[in-house]
């Protein structure tokens, strides 16, 4: 229930807002910005995919354009909506007594942060890398307050998705300054 009050002898009743009260979302670490953290990734995923398709390619007209970010952006969805859809949303749940759920992801999301180098041509690891940085964050808190089990698995799959991110950094960086990847197979 809310309480009402009065401003100045003004007869018209404002409710105010009820005392914050926890609640799930809001004990665990992370949780409540999963979605944002993945709209941005999604956002970043397609401005930079299409933007260095752009820049890298030859330019074949407006037709091609929205075709390919049409592409990009289907398989934006997928790729986000499955990472964080399901791996962090997973991570970020209340962990089981004496397990650290998100320092768990997190090691599963590293070693996928290198394996999607298999299909790097979808930017796999664009968005796997960085999964495995927050859910590792994640995890090293849980391990710091309250369940020191999982501290190594959540450095091991944080350095796994920093690694990879970075490589996938010098990669862009290199394709956008050379034209093609430095990748077996991407000539």
């Amino acid at each position: 229930m809310s309480k009402t009050s009065t401003s100045l002898g003004n007869a018209a009743q404002r409710p105010t807002p009820p005392s914050a009260e926890p609640n799930a979302a809001a004990s665990q670490p992370g949780a409540h910005s999963w979605r944002q953290q993945a709209a941005w990734l999604f956002a970043a995923y397609v401005v930079i995919h299409s933007g260095a398709a752009t820049l890298v390619n030859d330019w074949e007209g407006w037709s091609n354009f929205a075709g390919n970010f049409v592409a990009v952006m289907i398989w934006g969805l997928a790729l986000v909506g499955l990472t964080f859809g399901l791996l962090v949303r997973w991570g970020l749940k209340d962990s089981p007594k004496g397990r650290n759920r998100a320092a768990l992801a997190s090691l599963g999301a590293g070693i996928a942060s290198i394996v999607a180098y298999a299909i790097y041509f979808m930017w796999a690891p664009f968005v796997v890398g960085p999964a495995a940085v927050i859910l590792a964050a994640v995890g090293l808190r849980t391990a710091r307050e309250s369940d020191p089990g999982g501290r190594t698995f959540a450095l091991v799959g944080g350095v796994l998705g920093g690694l990879s991110s970075a490589y996938w950094v010098f990669c862009i960086v290199f394709a956008l300054s050379t034209g093609f990847l430095p990748l077996p197979g991407s000539q």
